[in-house]
């Protein structure tokens, strides 16, 4: 087995790669910041913005975001090396993602094509409770991959 410092700059600095043997993306912890960050909260705000604006369109357009939201951030879970890694990352993401389409859904003024609850508080489990479901899921199947390696 192989071990050198990887040359891809979205790594932090001194982060090391298993050449020899890892043939997955590297671990959340060895990234940098800023793709922490991106990866984190970027995505969630970004695709949470979207469905918010599809949400004023028609509830099809809305269902077809929840969907790319849903395969966007189902591999989020297996890229931590702890449990609660990855369902911290699942609730924060989700809890952003709902802020966000609800807050872009008032903001827009349009009639939602689905209904929403009367307050942001009741609307963020919609978001953060599957998103830590899809967490668990994707930990757990990433732990065998790493572990079949």
């Amino acid at each position: 087995m192989t071990e050198s410092v990887s040359p891809d700059p979205s790594l932090a600095p001194g982060a090391v790669t298993d050449l020899g043997a890892r043939k997955s993306a590297p671990m959340f912890v060895d990234w940098g910041r800023p793709r922490q960050l991106w990866e984190s909260v970027g995505g969630a705000v970004v695709t949470g913005v979207v469905c918010g604006l599809l949400l004023g369109v028609a509830w099809w357009a809305y269902l077809i975001g929840v969907i790319v939201t849903f395969v966007g951030g189902a591999p989020s879970g297996s890229q931590h090396r702890t449990l609660p890694g990855a369902l911290a990352r699942g609730f924060v993401g989700g809890a952003v993602w709902a802020a966000c389409v609800y807050a872009t859904s008032n903001a827009i003024g349009a009639t939602p094509k689905v209904a929403l609850p009367e307050s942001m508080l009741a609307f963020l489990p919609w978001g953060f409770i599957p998103a830590v479901l899809v967490a668990i899921v994707s930990w757990f199947t990433g732990r065998r991959r790493r572990a079949a390696v």
